[in-house]
């Protein structure tokens, strides 16, 4: 499928009606696979998740004056800090292989939830990273293919 963005928003090719000022909305409304698979992780985060450790861990909630780190800064767990997505290394990464072992972890005691919670986290910070990243990169490059470009329809749209 091919998505128009566009100063006001963003729309299927031939479809301006469907204009939606997100992507993510755009996609759960032309895509009912999408739609799906968003609903089925939320379910899935919630149904694994009951302690909600992954966005409060209980040692905040219990005493929120010892705050531990955060796994992307824990360097115990793989944390750096964040911005892992810039080297390039994950571009090509096999995401839903990841998140569907993370989702086969098991979760039945506090501490196998905190292991799979803060795994998850790395993992979900590493992909926001990365797809930033991509995406800055796209956008610079579409900006300098408009600025080159004789003014045009596409000056205004980016495809």
């Amino acid at each position: 499928m091919t998505i128009v963005a566009s100063w006001k928003g963003f729309y299927p090719v031939g479809k301006r009606l469907l204009l939606c000022h997100s992507l993510f909305t755009l996609l759960q409304q032309i895509s009912k696979v999408f739609d799906a698979a968003y609903k089925a992780l939320m379910k899935a985060f919630t149904e694994h998740n009951k302690a909600n450790t992954w966005v409060v861990p209980l040692a905040i909630a219990d005493n929120p004056s010892v705050f531990p780190p955060l796994p992307m800064e824990d360097e115990n767990w793989g944390g750096n800090g964040g911005g892992q997505g810039r080297d390039g290394k994950h571009n090509n990464r096999q995401w839903a292989e990841g998140f569907a072992i993370l989702a086969a972890m098991p979760c039945k005691t506090a501490e196998e939830r905190q292991i799979r919670d803060r795994k998850a986290f790395l993992l979900h910070s590493l992909f926001v990273d990365t797809l930033v990243f991509k995406a800055i990169a796209a956008i610079k490059n579409i900006i300098e293919i408009n600025q080159n470009a004789l003014n045009g329809p596409s000056a205004s749209i980016l495809h």
